[in-house]
């Protein structure tokens, strides 16, 4: 263990964090995180198969959109979900407030660490600074984290994978701010980026209903979605 820890570990560390390198046969820091993690092998004995983190199917953000209460070319959609605000489709933030509350947050691999294994671990966020130019302030959402934590009632996150055409998302949970770390005094860089703030969430639980509406709707037609029922699907 202790020439895993002072020696490999440390190696490691240092390759998935020199984002400015290029190694032999065209490697990148992006590419060696996302093969350490797709490839990892996870020991999980049989007893904490319950642990492992479930996901829905992935569904286009136009998708979800409808699903959301969201305006589609001209619609207005229903709120399946019973979200606070819909999902956007079409840019918007990645930590989606409204009424001194977060009631979303979808966020990219590309710019963050690997979601959790298990819900034993904790999901960490590094939210990006408004700009180089602005060091030193701090994103309004994660003033109103800071100002509603501990009480902020739990958030869905969703994850949009980079390996993919598009960019559809999947639902990764329900997810309750634990702990924020403030980083916009430190110009402090992840992944190329400026950072503001470290958001630590623990897991609260995962919606099967939502599962099943978006499994239901991933592959439907913005009108198909428009006809369905969502009465008689339950948790």
């Amino acid at each position: 263990m202790s020439y895993i820890s002072k020696v490999c570990q440390p190696t490691v560390n240092q390759i998935c964090h020199a984002y400015d390198k290029v190694y032999q046969g065209g490697a990148s820091a992006l590419g060696v995180r996302r093969d350490l993690w797709q490839n990892a092998i996870l020991f999980i004995l049989p007893d904490d198969q319950s642990q492992s983190l479930q996901k829905s199917c992935l569904i286009t953000r136009t998708r979800l959109a409808c699903l959301t209460g969201g305006k589609v070319n001209k619609h207005q959609y229903g709120n399946p979900l019973n979200v606070g605000t819909p999902v956007t489709y079409c840019g918007g933030a990645a930590i989606a407030t409204k009424n001194g509350k977060v009631h979303h947050i979808c966020i990219k691999e590309e710019m963050n660490c690997p979601y959790p294994s298990t819900y034993t671990e904790q999901f960490v966020v590094y939210r990006k600074a408004p700009s180089p130019e602005k060091s030193g302030r701090q994103q309004k959402d994660v003033q109103l984290l800071i100002q509603a934590h501990p009480n902020h009632p739990p958030i869905p996150i969703f994850w949009e994978p980079t390996d993919q055409i598009g960019s559809a998302v999947m639902y990764i949970g329900h997810w309750t701010i634990a702990q924020i770390e403030d980083l916009k005094d430190r110009a402090e860089k992840y992944l190329g980026y400026y950072r503001c703030a470290k958001l630590y969430f623990d897991f609260h639980h995962f919606d099967e209903r939502w599962e099943k509406v978006i499994r239901l709707c991933h592959d439907k037609s913005h009108e198909q979605i428009k006809e369905l029922d969502f009465r008689g699907i339950e948790t």
